[in-house]
């Protein structure tokens, strides 16, 4: 259960809500002075105290901090200066979430009342002030953008809120608005509130406008004449009441709440996922430093490799075409979007923050959201900033600390749903420190114990620093599962199976489950273990072909069968194999997730989920089999809300270079041409077929 707080001008709302609906509302005058008004709040309160309530969400005029301290007032001066989340906490000891109350009534109305059933809403309030806030697929869109209160006019001659609000009207005429019968003024009001209109739209689209506030709450706003002069304007946003009235705060804090509080609703995202450095391109980090190194040129022409192909320069230059990548997951009807951000550019050097990447990731946060995508972001996915790198990148004693002060930041800066602190934090340990294949590539077995210990941590430190600031964020991390089996399951194979598991799929795992919210699973292939034998045994069946004698002998012709060339997928195998040899075995993605459930009991979403397929050969299949192994697994109870397929846009792929090709899109690095391929066609019908099935 939650509570549902509406504070407004002149009257203090609350309700009881199961998500649903409102239950129990009682109202009160607004006190004017703080200690007055926490007095009355609790007196409202008392009743449902004693219940088990989850979370409060209070709507408060103005803008208050994270930590409650109310910094600007609205009408309530005399709150001013005041820390309204400590002083609730008195007697409340659960979640407590302030957001403003035009941005919860937006929610409202976006959910439950006039918006409902529209993608773009934008709610205005007409009340003592003038407020408002714009929703997106029913969640409020976010990053900067202009109050409407503070658009100036056309002529830049009017205050809007002086004019149109129920302060500013009162204050000009020395009437208050419900006594004023001239109807020369109420014409000149719908003038000048039509001209409002018009600007708001000019700075956020809208599919409608809803008017809502004490303003609009009596016969002198005429909507039907706001409408006529609207079609006067090409694609002008039809203008309706608000339908929940006074309630509408109340509405909103119960979505906002909803939103926050429930991971395993009927909602369930389908997207696809990328990563900065692999798809941004113009980086500066270590892996650009190592990449261009004579060490790591050298290596690559001694392998006959063309280092041109192993340097990620301007990749696909999402950084600037991402608008042009979210329309088309858009069109391929994706409702969530993975990416990361790259600390490089946060941070640069520590301790000193660049407002403009900030800045352009709020940007592509508002664009995700225009487009319909549920944004999940990944805080780290493997490179580092060099003043981090340098110091001895995750081994580095220092790391959990700086990790979890760039997490705060970005917790502060964004407002998101859900967090993932680390991509694959095992794979970077192995790769970098056991393998020696990423930067600095020199194995070193101490510097791989030493990331053991720093990454889980790192999270730990990050989940607390983040739920410091933003305590509704959903918090979890990507983990590389790969499915053990015991070749025909011979004692020897089961124990070496059964250390597989420990080690790879839950010891690091473990240090951090409880600290999560929810996990993140990212699954590619099986191994299945045969004591004594280097050859991999594929299974008898792989759905599209029987193996037979010939693997052994195309791995003999093909010893470079791990490291993909251009020519590469010239090899056909008689079961079906990825460009970069790895065997496909898509339906065991449902035993692995339904593995971590049974281990974790905690939601899991898949965030990475794909094959290199140039030919687009075998990824259709691979995507329906792998869905329909997730949706097995549901039927059977796991808790699993999502699919993210890697990936988006084919993108540089770490030592592999450009040659293995990941992408739903295709991408013509030459000329940065998108091309969707078919199988992502193929996994729009079953995104389609989906919704209509819910």
């Amino acid at each position: 259960m939650y509570i549902c707080i509406d504070i407004g001008g002149t009257t203090t709302r609350v309700a009881l809500s199961d998500g649903k609906k409102l239950l129990d509302i009682a109202k009160a005058p607004t006190a004017k002075d703080f200690a007055e008004g926490i007095r009355v709040l609790k007196d409202l309160l008392a009743p449902n105290l004693s219940k088990p309530i989850s979370a409060i969400c209070i709507g408060m005029p103005g803008r208050t901090q994270p930590d409650g301290l109310i910094v600007t007032d609205g009408m309530l001066k005399g709150w001013r200066g005041h820390n309204l989340k400590a002083a609730v906490q008195e007697f409340f000891s659960g979640d407590i979430l302030i957001e403003n109350d035009a941005s919860l009534a937006t929610l409202g109305e976006a959910n439950f009342g006039a918006g409902r059933g529209y993608t773009h809403v934008v709610y205005l309030t007409l009340s003592t002030g003038l407020g408002g806030d714009t929703a997106i697929g029913g969640k409020l869109l976010r990053g900067p953008h202009i109050e409407p209160k503070k658009v100036s006019s056309i002529s830049g001659t009017v205050n809007f809120e002086a004019y149109l609000s129920g302060t500013g009207v009162e204050s000009r005429t020395g009437k208050k608005p419900h006594e004023i019968t001239d109807p020369d003024f109420w014409r000149d009001y719908h003038h000048i509130l039509f001209e409002w209109l018009q600007k708001v739209t000019q700075l956020w689209k809208a599919d409608i406008l809803v008017l809502g506030g004490g303003m609009v709450n009596h016969d002198h706003i005429d909507f039907e004449k706001l409408n006529e002069l609207g079609k006067g304007i090409d694609r002008f946003p039809e203008i309706k009441r608000t339908a929940l009235g006074d309630e509408v705060g109340l509405y909103g804090a119960m979505a906002f709440l909803s939103s926050r509080y429930s991971l395993h609703d009927t909602r369930f995202f389908f997207g696809a996922a990328t990563a900065a450095h692999q798809v941004e391109g113009n980086l500066h980090n270590n892996w650009t430093e190592w990449e261009q190194s004579t060490e790591r040129l050298t290596q690559l022409k001694s392998q006959g490799k063309d280092p041109a192909n192993f340097i990620s320069g301007r990749g696909a230059d999402h950084w600037r075409l991402y608008d042009q990548d979210f329309a088309l997951a858009e069109s391929l009807s994706h409702t969530a979007y993975r990416f990361s951000v790259e600390w490089s550019r946060l941070e640069p050097e520590e301790g000193k923050w660049d407002s403009e990447a900030f800045a352009h990731y709020h940007d592509m946060i508002v664009s995700m959201r225009n487009h319909g995508l549920e944004p999940f972001m990944t805080l780290w996915h493997w490179t580092l900033p060099l003043w981090v790198y340098n110091q001895g990148g995750v081994a580095w004693s220092g790391f959990p600390n700086a990790f979890a002060r760039f997490a705060k930041k970005c917790a502060e800066e964004f407002d998101l749903h859900y967090i993932l602190t680390l991509n694959e934090p095992e794979v970077h340990a192995a790769a970098t420190y056991a393998h020696g294949v990423h930067p600095p590539a020199k194995k070193d077995y101490v510097g791989y114990l030493k990331a053991y210990r720093n990454l889980p941590k790192a999270h730990n430190l990050a989940h607390t620093a983040i739920k410091s600031v933003a305590p509704s964020v959903q918090v979890g991390m990507a983990t590389h599962q790969i499915l053990f089996q015991a070749y025909e399951g011979k004692l020897l194979n089961r124990i070496l199976a059964w250390v597989g598991n420990y080690w790879w799929n839950n010891r690091m795992l473990g240090g951090m489950h409880k600290q999560l919210d929810f996990i993140g699973v990212n699954f590619y292939f099986r191994k299945e273990l045969n004591f004594g034998s280097t050859l991999h045994q594929p299974h008898a069946s792989c759905h599209l072909h029987e193996v037979d004698a010939r693997e052994k002998d195309i791995r003999k012709k093909n010893p470079d069968i791990h490291t993909p060339y251009p020519n590469l997928h010239t090899v056909d195998f008689p079961c079906p194999y990825s460009d970069l040899g790895w065997e496909l075995y898509p339906h065991g993605l449902g035993e692995v997730v339904s593995n971590v459930w049974k281990r974790y009991s905690l939601p899991v979403i898949v965030t990475e989920n794909g094959l290199a397929d140039q030919r687009d050969k075998y990824r259709a299949w691979y995507i329906t089999e792998a869905v329909d192994s997730l949706m097995q697994a549901q039927k059977s109870g796991v808790n699993i809300f999502g699919y993210l397929h890697w990936s988006l846009l084919d993108n540089f792929e770490w030592q592999d270079g450009y040659a293995p090709r990941f992408g739903l899109i295709e991408v013509d690095y030459s000329t940065l041409e998108r091309k969707v391929r078919p199988s992502a066609y193929k996994y729009k019908k079953i995104i389609d077929g989906f919704s209509k099935n819910l």
